[in-house]
């Protein structure tokens, strides 16, 4: 991996890419083969907050994954366990953390920086500590164990280009409307699952209504997966699976255009 020292203006990333930082952003934890400073105990709330950070503010994500330089044997894909992840642990080595100050000073560093603090004593500057800590306590501990979060019926542009209208991805405390289940729709989106899924992943979500992991997996044995359906007018609709779990333990109650368009699509497969 690159090395750059510490507080110096941030470069590694084409500045004509739109996933850039703000101009004028500062490295952080950017380690070559030695420490930059003496080293020192790390505190337990920096490690958490960083391996937080390292799944709530990752940016920049990247197909390969960098080693520890600092390691004797210099193995790439670390990964660090952690509960705060649906799948038990978080990768790092692959991304950034980015974060900024309470003076609008950005800060990017790499997502090993919570294993140079952890594991060999790397002491970061005191202004991105704060930073990186007041981010952390922001994002919370559910940030990753939920899906989404985005607003109910809104529209957002994923990282591959793709636009989808949002129905189901609640986090904790957001209100949402509520009624009897009803049984035709949850049939009629397990049939859909097997049709219009369009993503799955291992781990397991968080109910962002009673935070437990009692979330049955989907008919491919997945915790984590959803499914993408298109619609008359706008961009398709894209719904986690905990739905169903909502449906049925929470009596959520899907937008009436969202619930028409399941049952257009299921009249279609018959």
């Amino acid at each position: 991996m690159t090395e750059y020292a510490d507080l110096s203006r941030y470069e590694y990333w084409d500045s004509a890419d739109e996933e850039s930082p703000p101009a004028k952003t500062l490295n952080v934890g950017w380690l070559g083969d030695a420490l930059p400073s003496v080293p020192e105990e790390p505190d337990p709330v920096l490690v958490s907050a960083l391996v937080r950070l390292a799944q709530s503010h990752r940016v920049r994500q990247t197909r390969g994954s960098h080693g520890c330089r600092l390691c004797p044997t210099r193995d790439r894909g670390i990964r660090v366990e952690t509960e705060e992840s649906p799948t038990g642990s978080v990768h790092l080595g692959s991304a950034e953390i980015e974060v900024r100050g309470t003076d609008g000073t950005v800060y990017a560093a790499p997502t090993l920086i919570a294993h140079y603090v952890a594991a060999h004593h790397y002491r970061p500057p005191g202004a991105f500590v704060e930073a990186a800590v007041a981010a952390a306590e922001g994002a919370g501990p559910y940030h990753s164990l939920v899906p989404g979060p985005f607003p109910e019926m809104g529209t957002a542009t994923d990282r591959h280009g793709d636009e989808h209208t949002h129905v189901g991805w609640l986090t904790p405390g957001m209100p949402f409307d509520t009624a009897a289940p009803d049984a035709r729709l949850v049939d009629a989106l397990r049939a859909l699952w097997t049709t219009h899924w369009s993503w799955r992943s291992g781990g397991t979500y968080l109910c962002p209504v009673c935070l437990e992991r009692a979330i049955p997996p989907d008919p491919a044995g997945f915790g984590m997966s959803a499914i993408t359906l298109p619609r008359d007018r706008g961009a398709p609709f894209h719904v986690p699976w905990t739905i169903f779990h909502l449906i049925e333990a929470h009596r959520y109650r899907p937008p009436a255009e969202f619930t028409a368009t399941v049952f257009a699509a299921t009249g279609s497969l018959r």
